[in-house]
């Protein structure tokens, strides 16, 4: 017996699709993930589907029901238990029960679930999650002939909103120091439990509302469960940009329980990195697949046979944004990969016009443009979090002369780097009358000399509001909802965002989904430099790549420690790169 858990709250749509592919486990297994052994495995599934109060989740499970009896036959089970909407079981030996009760979060609706299953072995998807053919018959195999395992963690298929792929996530299982002070190495959807673990180390805590997931593996492994990888694609999830692990929340609590008392060394770290790397290039994570899969796709009647080419870790692309008109076109803009992070290859009047292109032509959301120096596109490849704190961005420029250096070695034939400071002030002085502005950051001051440089240089200048105070780890200003209310009033077309690095990416990531117009800008400190409140390097120095030097020189203190550990990194990176590509002089476009 499997028991399978969702927890659910406002994805209908994708639930459809979860189901579905629980669903078909139970039919026939597939060749594409062959069960270990040659002995038939009849599955018994139960499916419990933990709603939290979704509105037409009653619609669901009774259309969900109808769907299941047209499709495989079987029973309607009529006595329910309280909070229980639908009890089906097919004559395939799939269950689905649906329940609907408050809950205080994810891992409260998982702690839930559990609570009522009644399966061998379980697991648990989201609903933006799916399983391959045949998975479940492969892990029942598996863990008939590894008797000694009490986890399972399979690869990952990672898909964007539209269900094309992005990358392939080859699991190494996960260790406990790397997952306390680094992150979670496994993928939920692609990993099966004994129910015997549940005894080892409890539920879920409640207390961690993104974060619960790896606070309970890591207790796990502390309490000695033996998990093991077995290298085969289970299952495939979507980056829709509402997932938890991708919330600023979730960076937030990351970070809170990395620097509790209980954990180890912060020290530990960069060599534990090290060895998880190493541990995942001696599994093949970091190669490229061409693989088959089937999906259930929005309005499909069964699953769709998929093929993707040259599937790595590294996400793909699958053509840049055209500012213009919001579709895609790959051959505008040009971009060029650097540590996986697309960067586009363009110049300060380029990126200018663009911009401008975006706010005339009334795009249906904004666009979120980010100036990244090496600090932020290493960032991006070492920490999981802030990865997904910083997807908020839809355009990333390279704002350091190294980034230009590396892109130029693959084709990018660019003269110069298109630097925060420079280009907030260059565009200032240069924007259309009309056009209107909002800031977000900086003290009281710092705005008040900023907006009057930035007037003198071009009196026609129109700064329609702004704040300037305080703000949270997870990006939360000091008069929140009344910042948003004046920003959704006035809809300024460009919205400068200077809060420092990771606040500005929590803000834009809270507040761009909310907005319908404009271009969102992370320009870190380019109000202190341009309101003369903090100096800037001469342009030597900035034409050598060496403007985080004087940085760190002038606030010794505060950046020694951060730019000496992310410029070797960095270095690290990039050469690990060109060793795994050969430094092939190409670039995507």
């Amino acid at each position: 017996m499997f028991s399978i858990i969702t927890p659910h709250l406002n994805q209908l749509e994708w639930l459809t699709r979860s189901v579905a592919s629980v669903a078909d486990q139970a039919c026939s297994p597939d060749s594409q993930t062959p069960v270990p052994h040659e002995n038939p495995v009849h599955l018994e599934i139960e499916h419990i589907i933990q709603d939290g109060g979704t509105p037409g989740i009653e619609e669901f499970a009774r259309e969900a029901g109808e769907r299941l009896k047209s499709q495989y036959g079987g029973v309607w089970v009529t006595e329910l238990q309280p909070c229980e909407l639908l009890h089906f079981r097919t004559a395939t030996g799939y269950t689905l029960r649906v329940f609907k009760e408050p809950d205080t979060g994810m891992y409260d609706a998982l702690n839930r679930g559990i609570a009522k299953m009644s399966g061998d072995l379980w697991g648990w998807i989201n609903s933006d999650e799916q399983y391959l053919p045949g998975t479940l018959a492969y892990v029942a195999g598996w863990f008939e002939i590894h008797p000694e395992a009490d986890i399972l963690c399979g690869d990952a298929l990672l898909l964007d909103e539209e269900q094309r792929p992005l990358s392939y996530r080859r699991t190494v299982a996960p260790r406990p120091f790397h997952t306390r002070l680094l992150h979670l190495a496994n993928a939920s959807c692609a990993s099966f439990y004994r129910r015997s673990v549940i005894g080892r180390a409890g539920m879920f805590d409640t207390r961690w509302k993104s974060i619960g997931d790896a606070e309970w593996m890591a207790r796990l492994l502390a309490q000695g469960v033996r998990v093991k990888a077995c290298r085969r694609l289970l299952a495939s999830y979507a980056f829709t940009g509402r997932n938890t692990s991708a919330s600023a929340l979730a960076h937030e609590e990351g970070k809170r329980w990395m620097k509790m008392p209980d954990a180890p060394p912060g020290w530990m770290r960069m060599p534990l990195m090290l060895a998880h790397r190493l541990r995942k290039l001696a599994a093949g994570s970091y190669s490229r697949r061409t693989l088959s899969y089937a999906l259930h796709e929005k309005g499909s009647a069964g699953r769709v046979a998929r093929r993707a080419e040259g599937l790595g870790w590294v996400w793909r692309e699958h053509g840049s944004a055209d500012w213009k008109t919001g579709t895609t076109d790959s051959m505008n803009p040009r971009t060029i990969p650097i540590l996986g992070i697309p960067l586009v290859a363009t110049t300060y009047d380029d990126l200018s016009q663009r911009i401008i292109g975006h706010v005339r032509t009334g795009g249906s959301s904004p666009l979120g443009v980010d100036f990244a120096n090496t600090q932020i596109v290493t960032m991006r490849q070492h920490d999981p979090s802030f990865a997904a704190l910083s997807a908020c961005i839809d355009v990333t420029v390279p704002d350091g002369m190294p980034l230009v250096w590396a892109m130029n070695r693959r084709g990018a034939g660019l003269g110069d780097r298109v630097y925060g400071p420079t280009f907030t002030r260059t565009f200032l002085a240069s924007c259309p009358a009309g056009m209107t502005h909002y800031l977000i950051g900086g003290s009281e001051e710092c705005g008040r000399k900023f907006r009057e440089r930035m007037t003198a240089l071009n009196p026609s200048l129109r700064f329609v509001g702004g704040y300037h105070g305080r703000c949270t780890a997870a990006g939360v200003l000091e008069d929140d909802a009344a910042v948003l209310a004046e920003i959704r009033e006035k809809r300024p077309d460009f919205i400068w965002v200077g809060l420092g690095t990771p606040k500005q990416y929590a803000w834009i990531g809270r507040v761009k989904p909310l907005l319908d117009h404009g271009v969102m800008l992370a320009v870190g400190f380019a109000f202190d430099v341009n309101a003369g409140t903090k100096p800037d390097a001469p342009m030597w120095m900035q034409r050598l790549g060496l403007t985080w030097l004087y940085r760190m020189a002038s606030e010794p203190r505060r950046l020694a420690g951060r730019y000496l550990k992310w410029n070797t990194l960095f270095l690290f990176y990039l050469a690990a790169e060109s060793l795994r590509s050969g430094d092939r002089k190409t670039g995507k476009t």
